[in-house]
């Protein structure tokens, strides 16, 4: 069994607390990186580290308000701008969701190393948390920069539209909007997986 640690997007503390903590992994380790500055400094400081783009690097369209399939061939992963700055960081395999209107060859095209993560899909990221801005007042309540106090482990928030019926529940996690798989979209990795298109599943936790 491979270990296998998740960094987030990058500040100069992440940055530094990576400068330690790298060290510590056994040489064929992977790193899932989901900011470019991890992936250079992972290349120049500890090439014999696996490193992997996370989902944030493999960012595709992901709203939950698309109303069906005429938006389908705008909601997937276009590796192609991408393969020669893949290729250049050496990276050789990908973590992604599953696009909103996927069926099994949106995998097949991939042409790296796929992880795929389960139930949910992230929509956005922001830099304020919605949660943990309900205790503040005035403008400080859209203020950036306060110190987390990690509100988003016991409180989310259900997001939906006055008389609308969107195609996937949604929720508001800290500064992440995530959305919850269709059943379309679980049989579309199921039938991935069975042909030999994924090569991991990432399960969140809580996910029953």
């Amino acid at each position: 069994m491979r270990f296998c640690l998740l960094t987030p997007v990058a500040s100069p503390q992440v940055i530094r607390n990576l400068a330690l903590l790298l060290p510590l992994l056994p040489a064929d380790a992977e790193v899932v990186a989901n900011d470019w500055g991890v992936v250079r400094f992972i290349r120049e400081n500890h090439p014999s580290l696996r490193t992997i783009a996370g989902r944030i690097l493999c960012r595709m369209i992901k709203d939950p308000r698309l109303p069906g399939r005429d938006w389908a061939m705008h909601c997937g992963f276009d590796f192609a701008p991408l393969r020669t700055l893949f290729e250049l960081c050496g990276l050789r395999h990908m973590e992604i969701d599953t696009p909103l209107f996927a069926d099994t060859e949106a995998f097949a095209a991939l042409p790296l190393r796929k992880s795929v993560h389960l139930p949910y899909f992230y929509v956005a990221k922001g830099r304020m948390c919605r949660i943990g801005a309900l205790a503040q007042s005035g403008p400080e309540r859209f203020a950036v920069g306060r110190k987390c106090k990690k509100e988003c482990l016991t409180l989310s928030a259900r997001i939906e539209r006055a008389e609308r019926d969107d195609q996937w529940c949604s929720w508001q996690i800290g500064n992440t909007m995530f959305g919850r798989y269709s059943q379309e979209m679980l049989e579309a990795v199921i039938a991935a997986v069975d042909k030999g298109y994924v090569d991991r599943l990432v399960m969140a936790g809580d996910a029953a």
